[in-house]
C-alpha cells in the first residue's frame, strides 16, 4: 500500500513536504459564495492569467518564457462546489535543485509576473467571449449535456441554488466588461477565502513566500438537503441521434449526515462501476440502453440517473431502474458487489500519493466543510458500511423528475 502523503497545516496553508516528485507545485484556491457575475468574471479572468502579462503580452512570448523555465506551467481553473465558487491558480515547475542554470528566484519572478502584471486587453476579451460561446454551443450539441441542462433548468424553478447547473450564460457573458474582470481580480486577495498548497521538496524561500499570503475571509460549503417537489414525467424533443433519459431523486443525505458513507457506497453500487446493478442488468443483460450511470451530489443529496436509450425502451428502462433500487432496499443482490464497491473506493484513496492534485482537492473540501479526516479514517468508515445501511439509505430516495429528451425519428441510429 502506498503511504498517504503527510501534510502540515498552518491556518489556511497546507504543506506537503516530499521528495517523491521532481517538480514543485503551488496551488492557490480562492473561495467565494456563488454569484453569476462573479462566476462569469472569473471565467474570463482565467483566459488572461498565465497566458498574457505586461512583459509577455502575446501567446508566443508567453510560451517562450515558459520554455526558458523548462516548461513551467501557470494554470487557472474554476469550478462550483455546492454554494461555493472555487477559483484555482496552480503553478508547477522543476525543482531548482535539479537545475544548474535556474534558481528559486527565477521561478518566483515568473509567477509574480503572471499573477501581478496581467495584460488586460479589450480585443482579447472579445475573443474570449466568442470562444466561450463557441465551446458552450458545441457542448450543448451533445444530447447528454443538453439533457442535463434541461433537467436543472426545470429543478431550478423550485430551488434557485441549482440554477448554475441549468444555465449556460450564453446571453449574460456579453454583459461582463473588462472593468468587471479587473474588479474581481483586485478582490481575489481581499474578499475571497484562500487556501494554499505547497507540494514537493521546496526550500525555505518558497515557504516564506507562501506564508506571506493570509486568508482574510472564510466561507463554508452549504450542506443542505433540498426539498424539491415531484415534477412527474416531462418529455421534450430535440433534433438528436438518440434519446436521453434522466431520473432524479432527492435524499436527506449530505457530507455531514451520519449515513454519508452508506450514501456514497450505495450509489457506487447502483451505477458507478462496470459491475454496478444498473450497468450489468440494464445495459449488459437486457441491452436497453447505450450507457447508464448514477451521479450524486454529496452536498444537496440529489441523485440523477442518466442513460442514452432508444424510445422503444423508455418504459422498460424506468421499470428496471425502479427494480434495481428495490433490490438494494430488499438486500436482493450479490453482496460481493458491495465488496467490489469498497475495493474501488479503497483503490482511489490509496492512490493519493500518486495524485497530489486529488489529495489537495480532498483536503480543500474537508477544510470548507470544517472536517478533519485522514484518507485512512475515511476508508475505515467506508469499510464499516453494511448492506443494511445501504438498504436504509435507498428507502429514503424520493422521486423528483423523470425527463426524456426524445430524439427525432429520422435522426436515430439504425
Amino acid at each position: 500500500m502506498n503511504k498517504t502523503l503527510d501534510y502540515k497545516q498552518i491556518d489556511n496553508l497546507f504543506l506537503i513536504k516530499t521528495n517523491k516528485y521532481k517538480t514543485i507545485s503551488m496551488s492557490f484556491l480562492f473561495s467565494i459564495p456563488f454569484d453569476k457575475k462573479t462566476f462569469l468574471s472569473l471565467k474570463l479572468l482565467s483566459n488572461y492569467l498565465g497566458h498574457y502579462s505586461k512583459t509577455y503580452p502575446s501567446k508566443e512570448k508567453m510560451i517562450q518564457a515558459k520554455e526558458n523555465l523548462y516548461l513551467a506551467a501557470f494554470l487557472s481553473e474554476i469550478k462550483i462546489i455546492s454554494n461555493i465558487i472555487s477559483f484555482q491558480i496552480e503553478y508547477n515547475f522543476v525543482n531548482p535543485c535539479f537545475l544548474n542554470d535556474l534558481t528559486t528566484d527565477d521561478f518566483l519572478d515568473f509567477f509574480k509576473e503572471c499573477l501581478y502584471n496581467v495584460y488586460f486587453n479589450e480585443k482579447l476579451l472579445k475573443e474570449f467571449k466568442n470562444d466561450y460561446k463557441d465551446k458552450t454551443k458545441r457542448k450543448l450539441d451533445q444530447p447528454s449535456e443538453y439533457a442535463k441542462k434541461r433537467v436543472f433548468e426545470i429543478l431550478s424553478k423550485d430551488e434557485e441554488s441549482l440554477s448554475y447547473l441549468g444555465n449556460d450564460y450564453l446571453n449574460e457573458i456579453d454583459d461582463i466588461s473588462i472593468d468587471d474582470i479587473k474588479n474581481i481580480y483586485g478582490l481575489l486577495f481581499k474578499d475571497f477565502g484562500l487556501n494554499i498548497f505547497l507540494v514537493g521538496n521546496y526550500d525555505e524561500k518558497l515557504l516564506e513566500f507562501v506564508k506571506g499570503f493570509k486568508e482574510n475571509r472564510h466561507f463554508s460549503i452549504l450542506n443542505k438537503a433540498l426539498d424539491l417537489k415531484d415534477y412527474g414525467e416531462i418529455i421534450e424533443e430535440k433534433n438528436t441521434k438518440k434519446s436521453i433519459l434522466s431520473v432524479v431523486y432527492k435524499t436527506p443525505y449530505n457530507r455531514k449526515h451520519s449515513d454519508f458513507y452508506a450514501f456514497i457506497l450505495g450509489n457506487v453500487l447502483l451505477g458507478a462501476l462496470p459491475t454496478s446493478l444498473l450497468f450489468e442488468e440494464i445495459r449488459e443483460k437486457l441491452s436497453y440502453c447505450y450507457y447508464i450511470n448514477a451521479n450524486y451530489d454529496t452536498y444537496s443529496g440529489i441523485v440523477r440517473i442518466n442513460t442514452g436509450i432508444d424510445d422503444k425502451n423508455y418504459k422498460n428502462v424506468i421499470k428496471e431502474i425502479n427494480k434495481q433500487i428495490k433490490r438494494l432496499i430488499d438486500l436482493d443482490y450479490d453482496k460481493n458487489k458491495l465488496e467490489l464497491a469498497k475495493k474501488m473506493m479503497s483503490d482511489v484513496l490509496k492512490s493519493a500519493p500518486d495524485d497530489y492534485l486529488w489529495y489537495e482537492d480532498y483536503l480543500y473540501r474537508n477544510f470548507l466543510n470544517g472536517i478533519e479526516i485522514s484518507t485512512d479514517e475515511y476508508l475505515k468508515e467506508l469499510n464499516e458500511v453494511s448492506a443494511v445501511d445501504i438498504s436504509r439509505v435507498f428507502s429514503n430516495y424520493s422521486h423528483v423528475l423523470t425527463h426524456l429528451l426524445k430524439g427525432n425519428e429520422d435522426e436515430k441510429i439504425s
